[in-house]
Protein backbone atom coordinates (compact mmCIF):
# COMPACT_ATOMS: atom_id res chain seq x y z
CA UNK A 1 0.00 0.00 0.00
CA UNK A 2 1.10 3.47 -0.88
CA UNK A 3 1.72 6.48 1.33
CA UNK A 4 -1.75 7.54 -1.06
CA UNK A 5 -3.65 4.43 -0.36
CA UNK A 6 -2.77 5.02 3.33
CA UNK A 7 -4.15 8.77 3.41
CA UNK A 8 -7.30 8.04 1.60
CA UNK A 9 -7.99 4.80 3.84
CA UNK A 10 -7.24 7.43 6.90
CA UNK A 11 -9.73 9.54 5.39
CA UNK A 12 -12.35 6.67 5.02
CA UNK A 13 -12.02 5.61 8.30
CA UNK A 14 -14.11 9.03 9.42
CA UNK A 15 -16.62 9.17 6.79
CA UNK A 16 -20.08 10.01 8.67
CA UNK A 17 -18.04 11.53 11.45
CA UNK A 18 -20.06 15.52 12.73
CA UNK A 19 -18.34 18.07 10.77
CA UNK A 20 -17.95 21.30 13.09
CA UNK A 21 -16.16 24.40 12.69
CA UNK A 22 -16.17 27.55 14.84
CA UNK A 23 -16.81 29.57 12.21
CA UNK A 24 -19.20 27.68 10.34
CA UNK A 25 -21.27 26.00 13.41
CA UNK A 26 -24.23 27.81 15.77
CA UNK A 27 -22.38 30.47 17.33
CA UNK A 28 -21.22 29.65 21.07
CA UNK A 29 -21.55 25.69 20.63
CA UNK A 30 -19.50 23.25 20.91
CA UNK A 31 -20.22 20.24 18.78
CA UNK A 32 -17.35 17.79 18.82
CA UNK A 33 -16.35 16.74 15.11
CA UNK A 34 -13.83 17.61 12.28
CA UNK A 35 -13.28 21.31 10.89
CA UNK A 36 -12.92 20.58 6.87
CA UNK A 37 -8.36 21.51 7.47
CA UNK A 38 -8.61 20.08 10.79
CA UNK A 39 -9.83 16.56 9.15
CA UNK A 40 -7.31 16.80 6.40
CA UNK A 41 -4.23 17.50 8.54
CA UNK A 42 -5.01 14.82 10.67
CA UNK A 43 -4.97 12.14 7.85
CA UNK A 44 -1.80 13.40 7.05
CA UNK A 45 -1.04 12.78 10.83
CA UNK A 46 -1.78 9.23 10.35
CA UNK A 47 -0.10 8.63 7.64
CA UNK A 48 3.18 10.53 8.04
CA UNK A 49 3.18 11.53 11.86
CA UNK A 50 3.10 14.80 10.74
CA UNK A 51 2.03 17.89 13.70
CA UNK A 52 0.82 20.05 10.96
CA UNK A 53 -2.53 21.69 12.10
CA UNK A 54 -4.36 25.06 11.01
CA UNK A 55 -6.85 26.53 8.42
CA UNK A 56 -7.15 25.84 5.17
CA UNK A 57 -5.33 29.46 4.65
CA UNK A 58 -2.35 27.54 6.73
CA UNK A 59 -2.21 24.81 4.09
CA UNK A 60 -2.75 27.50 1.10
CA UNK A 61 -0.18 29.98 2.83
CA UNK A 62 2.20 27.27 3.18
CA UNK A 63 2.01 26.41 -0.81
CA UNK A 64 2.20 29.75 -1.57
CA UNK A 65 5.28 30.63 0.50
CA UNK A 66 3.42 32.89 2.62
CA UNK A 67 5.66 33.59 5.80
CA UNK A 68 2.99 34.14 7.89
CA UNK A 69 0.71 31.34 7.06
CA UNK A 70 3.41 29.01 6.42
CA UNK A 71 2.75 26.55 9.55
CA UNK A 72 3.40 23.60 7.83
CA UNK A 73 7.19 24.94 7.13
CA UNK A 74 6.77 24.62 3.00
CA UNK A 75 5.65 21.02 2.87
CA UNK A 76 2.70 21.67 0.56
CA UNK A 77 3.18 23.12 -3.45
CA UNK A 78 0.50 23.72 -5.63
CA UNK A 79 -0.06 21.46 -9.27
CA UNK A 80 -2.68 21.66 -11.55
CA UNK A 81 -5.67 20.47 -10.90
CA UNK A 82 -5.02 17.73 -14.05
CA UNK A 83 -1.97 16.24 -11.72
CA UNK A 84 -4.31 15.46 -9.24
CA UNK A 85 -3.57 12.05 -7.66
CA UNK A 86 -4.88 10.29 -4.88
CA UNK A 87 -4.06 11.35 -1.66
CA UNK A 88 -3.26 15.50 -3.20
CA UNK A 89 -5.96 18.10 -1.31
CA UNK A 90 -8.46 20.15 -3.34
CA UNK A 91 -8.68 23.73 -2.06
CA UNK A 92 -11.48 25.95 -2.97
CA UNK A 93 -11.86 29.46 -3.89
CA UNK A 94 -13.34 31.86 -1.47
CA UNK A 95 -15.79 35.53 -2.31
CA UNK A 96 -13.39 37.17 -4.52
CA UNK A 97 -11.25 34.44 -5.31
CA UNK A 98 -8.02 35.26 -7.21
CA UNK A 99 -5.75 32.58 -5.83
CA UNK A 100 -2.67 35.09 -5.10
CA UNK A 101 -3.10 34.94 -1.41
CA UNK A 102 -4.42 32.55 0.91
CA UNK A 103 -7.81 34.22 2.40
CA UNK A 104 -8.82 33.36 -1.69
CA UNK A 105 -9.38 29.47 0.30
CA UNK A 106 -12.32 28.91 1.95
CA UNK A 107 -12.44 25.20 2.31
CA UNK A 108 -9.84 22.27 2.04
CA UNK A 109 -10.55 18.36 1.14
CA UNK A 110 -8.42 14.94 0.11
CA UNK A 111 -9.14 13.98 -3.30
CA UNK A 112 -9.18 10.08 -3.35
CA UNK A 113 -9.59 9.57 -7.21
CA UNK A 114 -11.97 9.55 -9.88
CA UNK A 115 -12.98 13.12 -9.55
CA UNK A 116 -14.34 12.33 -5.85
CA UNK A 117 -13.13 14.20 -2.84
CA UNK A 118 -13.73 13.19 1.14
CA UNK A 119 -14.22 16.46 3.14
CA UNK A 120 -16.24 18.04 6.15
CA UNK A 121 -19.21 18.87 4.18
CA UNK A 122 -22.18 21.45 4.88
CA UNK A 123 -25.50 21.77 3.23
CA UNK A 124 -26.63 26.08 3.17
CA UNK A 125 -25.63 29.20 4.76
CA UNK A 126 -22.47 28.83 6.83
CA UNK A 127 -24.03 30.12 10.44
CA UNK A 128 -27.73 30.27 9.85
CA UNK A 129 -30.23 28.20 11.66
CA UNK A 130 -31.14 25.83 9.10
CA UNK A 131 -27.22 24.94 8.12
CA UNK A 132 -27.27 21.21 7.84
CA UNK A 133 -24.36 19.96 8.97
CA UNK A 134 -23.47 16.73 6.84
CA UNK A 135 -19.95 15.63 8.37
CA UNK A 136 -17.67 13.77 6.69
CA UNK A 137 -18.57 11.98 3.72
CA UNK A 138 -17.52 11.35 -0.23
CA UNK A 139 -18.62 13.79 -3.12
CA UNK A 140 -17.53 14.97 -6.53
CA UNK A 141 -14.85 17.22 -6.20
CA UNK A 142 -16.66 19.94 -8.63
CA UNK A 143 -19.20 20.34 -6.67
CA UNK A 144 -18.12 23.73 -4.83
CA UNK A 145 -16.08 26.22 -6.69
CA UNK A 146 -11.74 24.49 -7.24
CA UNK A 147 -9.60 27.23 -6.29
CA UNK A 148 -6.19 24.61 -7.11
CA UNK A 149 -4.67 21.27 -5.53
CA UNK A 150 -2.23 21.44 -3.22
CA UNK A 151 0.56 17.87 -2.77
CA UNK A 152 2.05 17.07 0.55
CA UNK A 153 5.95 17.11 -0.99
CA UNK A 154 6.44 13.54 0.71
CA UNK A 155 3.50 11.78 -1.22
CA UNK A 156 6.36 12.30 -3.98
CA UNK A 157 9.44 11.57 -2.79
CA UNK A 158 7.78 8.40 -0.73
CA UNK A 159 5.84 6.88 -3.50
CA UNK A 160 6.84 3.14 -4.06
CA UNK A 161 8.03 4.13 -7.88
CA UNK A 162 11.80 3.89 -8.25
CA UNK A 163 11.91 6.63 -11.46
CA UNK A 164 14.62 9.24 -10.88
CA UNK A 165 11.83 11.99 -10.86
CA UNK A 166 10.26 10.58 -7.82
CA UNK A 167 13.37 11.35 -6.07
CA UNK A 168 13.82 14.35 -3.19
CA UNK A 169 16.23 16.54 -4.03
CA UNK A 170 18.84 17.24 -0.91
CA UNK A 171 22.12 18.16 -1.39
CA UNK A 172 24.24 16.69 1.51
CA UNK A 173 27.58 14.39 2.35
CA UNK A 174 27.12 10.77 3.65
CA UNK A 175 29.64 8.68 5.97
CA UNK A 176 29.62 5.21 5.32
CA UNK A 177 29.29 3.79 8.79
CA UNK A 178 28.97 -0.11 7.97
CA UNK A 179 32.08 -2.27 6.78
CA UNK A 180 30.88 -1.21 2.84
CA UNK A 181 28.07 -0.38 0.84
CA UNK A 182 27.09 -1.55 -2.73
CA UNK A 183 26.54 0.99 -5.74
CA UNK A 184 24.16 0.41 -7.93
CA UNK A 185 22.11 0.96 -11.13
CA UNK A 186 19.35 1.04 -9.86
CA UNK A 187 17.47 1.55 -6.23
CA UNK A 188 16.71 -2.06 -5.47
CA UNK A 189 18.70 -5.14 -4.19
CA UNK A 190 16.32 -7.13 -6.71
CA UNK A 191 17.12 -5.15 -10.06
CA UNK A 192 20.18 -3.15 -9.53
CA UNK A 193 23.12 -4.05 -10.34
CA UNK A 194 25.93 -3.99 -7.93
CA UNK A 195 28.75 -1.84 -9.74
CA UNK A 196 31.43 -0.45 -7.21
CA UNK A 197 31.42 -0.30 -3.71
CA UNK A 198 32.49 2.11 -0.36
CA UNK A 199 34.10 1.02 2.20
CA UNK A 200 33.71 2.19 6.17
CA UNK A 201 34.04 5.86 6.88
CA UNK A 202 34.23 6.97 3.00
CA UNK A 203 32.05 9.64 2.07
CA UNK A 204 29.30 9.92 -0.51
CA UNK A 205 27.83 12.95 -2.30
CA UNK A 206 24.55 12.55 -2.77
CA UNK A 207 22.01 15.16 -4.34
CA UNK A 208 18.39 13.13 -3.43
CA UNK A 209 17.11 10.50 -1.82
CA UNK A 210 14.52 8.07 -2.88
CA UNK A 211 12.81 5.02 -1.56
CA UNK A 212 12.67 1.44 -3.38
CA UNK A 213 12.67 -2.67 -2.48
CA UNK A 214 12.33 -1.28 1.13
CA UNK A 215 15.55 0.76 1.76
CA UNK A 216 15.85 4.37 1.40
CA UNK A 217 18.44 5.71 -1.37
CA UNK A 218 21.03 7.87 -1.40
CA UNK A 219 21.36 8.89 -5.14
CA UNK A 220 24.12 11.04 -7.25
CA UNK A 221 25.65 11.05 -10.69
CA UNK A 222 28.93 9.08 -11.04
CA UNK A 223 31.68 11.31 -11.85
CA UNK A 224 33.79 8.16 -13.71
CA UNK A 225 30.46 7.22 -15.63
CA UNK A 226 28.02 10.26 -15.91
CA UNK A 227 25.43 7.69 -15.16
CA UNK A 228 23.29 8.30 -11.94
CA UNK A 229 24.17 5.54 -9.35
CA UNK A 230 22.04 4.41 -6.24
CA UNK A 231 23.33 3.57 -2.53
CA UNK A 232 21.09 2.26 0.53
CA UNK A 233 21.04 4.76 3.73
CA UNK A 234 19.37 2.15 5.70
CA UNK A 235 15.83 0.31 5.96
CA UNK A 236 12.83 2.21 5.52
CA UNK A 237 11.42 0.99 8.84
CA UNK A 238 14.39 2.87 10.75
CA UNK A 239 13.55 6.33 8.87
CA UNK A 240 10.30 6.13 10.07
CA UNK A 241 8.56 5.78 6.29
Amino acid sequence: MTDRDRLVAAARTQLGVRYYSMHWGPKGSAIPGWGCAMFVAWCHQQVFGTDYYGSCWNFAGDALGSKTLNQGGGQFRFVSASEAKPGDCVLYGAAGYDGRDADDYGHIALYIGNGRVIGAMGRGVPGASNYLNIGISETAVSKQNIGGVTRYIRCTRLSDTTTDKEAFPVTETVTVKSDSVNVRTAPSTKTGKVVASYAKGDKVNIDGVVLGDGYVWGTYIAASSGKRRYVALGPTSIAGV
